[in-house]
């Protein structure tokens, strides 16, 4: 860790490798742009992937906010889902 400290290196291969599973999965770049990517993070060529990030970000905004909506919409119980209470019950007796 201490090294880490001294070598950013890993931390922004770490943080353009998230942004490039997010790109690949969002399918916002074609085979041969994906590939140039790869590279870049394998080699630390940061501008490369800094470029095409300034490019698409707004996409991957899009891509994450219309996921969570859909993740937060999904996961919300509805009303005939949920079980009668126990007071309910209790008063039907």
């Amino acid at each position: 860790m201490a090294r880490w400290g001294k070598d950013p290196t890993p931390v922004h291969g770490m943080f353009y490798a998230f942004i490039f599973r997010d790109a690949l999965r969002f399918r916002i770049s074609g085979e041969d742009i994906m590939v140039d990517l790869a590279e870049g993070i394998e080699n630390c060529r940061w501008a490369e992937f800094e470029a095409w990030l300034d490019a698409h970000h707004d996409l991957l905004i899009q891509y994450h906010e219309a996921e969570a909506l859909d993740s937060s919409v999904g996961s919300a119980p509805s009303l005939v889902q949920r079980e009668t209470p126990i007071w309910r019950e209790k008063c039907q007796r």
